[in-house]
């Protein structure tokens, strides 16, 4: 999530804010359930009680064996690493990566899907933990190594160039991310048919570049896309269908189509509340991002009060000095000065009319 530009302003009088919203984009749309899994022959051959025998203390008979028992070793590693990353354990997940690499290569075995799921799993991992250059350098590895051996229109390549792009988008390197994005884009379309949500995740992001480089109509075009097959699968009052509904709010509020910008900002309200609570930062963003429709649209009131709720829920939870608390605070005082303005001028131009009331009448 991309803070406000205004956030930093230290000034106390502020102009309409020149950003688009404070922007919450898909961070990854992978888990360790939908990474690269197209199953290899040895796990197919390889049931939990021939597994536990090959991996017992009995030695090998034959080569065969010898085979699959160290791929029954690499195998539980690399599962015992998934565990790990799904536990939120990173540290302890890459030690598991890393056993299961070194096995792979100490045992010479040959198997390149295998091979390139662990480093596809060792870069979600660095990604988890914010080392973006490791995670791109074990996800260039996964493509190279399964490119190598099926070839650059391989759709099991989908998902280290989907971590690539967000990596790409998050570092606003926005050419190669929505090259990168538009090759994902591509194999899904081809392996995954039109109505998968790992399709609608990568329509969303080539929405967010659009976005940030202003190209606002193509950048409705993809979170439509994306929020037809999201909706389609998931239902309209989902959390990650809100996603899409709270950047096209925003675009919406940029073009003057306020009526239909603060429709779908009140949607992404009712979802949040229903899922999230009241007192999480997803509901505080919905919030703040609906003050920005109303200040723009110069409904000072109301954008006080969605800004003030937001600054309340986003100090308890993020302090009092956070950049996103202060950019609430901010334009919750500019929305009151601005209300205190509109105020004295309608009571000024009232008094302005009695005044006349009462000569025309002397007059008479």
């Amino acid at each position: 999530m991309s803070t406000a530009a205004a956030a930093g302003s230290t000034s106390s009088h502020l102009v309409p804010p020149p950003f688009r919203s404070d922007r919450k984009r898909n961070q990854s749309v992978l888990s360790a359930s939908i990474l690269n899994t197209n199953v290899r022959s040895a796990r197919e051959e390889l049931s939990t009680i021939e597994r536990n025998a090959l991996l017992s203390k009995v030695p090998p008979s034959n080569d065969i064996n010898q085979m699959h028992r160290h791929q029954a070793q690499l195998l539980t590693e690399y599962q015992r690493a998934m565990v790990l990353y799904d536990k939120v354990q990173f540290d302890l997940a890459l030690d598991k990566f890393k056993e299961s690499l070194s096995t792979y290569f100490k045992c010479n075995l040959d198997d390149p899907e295998m091979l390139a799921d662990i480093y596809l799993g060792m870069g979600i991992t660095y990604q988890a933990k914010n080392d973006e250059n490791s995670a791109l350098e074990l996800y260039s590895k996964c493509i190279d190594t399964l490119e190598a051996k099926f070839g650059k229109h391989y759709p099991g390549i989908v998902s280290a160039l989907v971590n690539t792009g967000i990596i790409q988008l998050n570092q606003k390197k926005f050419t190669d991310a929505l090259k990168t994005f538009m090759k994902a884009q591509k194999l899904a379309e081809n392996v995954l048919g039109s109505q998968r949500i790992g399709l609608a995740d990568i329509y969303h992001n080539i929405g967010v570049i659009y976005d940030e480089q202003s190209r606002l109509n193509d950048a409705m075009t993809f979170y439509d896309k994306s929020l037809r097959i999201r909706e389609k699968i998931v239902g309209n009052f989902h959390p990650i269908v809100a996603m899409g509904y709270e950047n096209m709010a925003q675009i919406l509020k940029e073009q003057g189509e306020f009526k239909k910008a603060t429709e779908l900002q009140s949607k992404v309200l009712l979802i949040r509340k229903k899922h999230l609570g009241t007192n999480s930062l997803d509901y505080a963003l919905a919030l703040h991002n609906m003050g920005i429709i109303c200040f723009k649209e110069k409904k000072y009131e109301q954008s006080s009060t969605h800004f003030q709720q937001a600054h309340k829920i986003r100090q308890q939870l993020l302090g009092a000095d956070h950049k996103a608390t202060t950019c609430s605070l901010q334009l919750f005082e500019e929305s009151e000065r601005r209300t205190l303005e509109r105020r004295k001028r309608t009571t000024s131009m009232s008094g302005i009319q009695n005044s006349s009331s009462s000569i025309n009448i002397s007059k008479n």
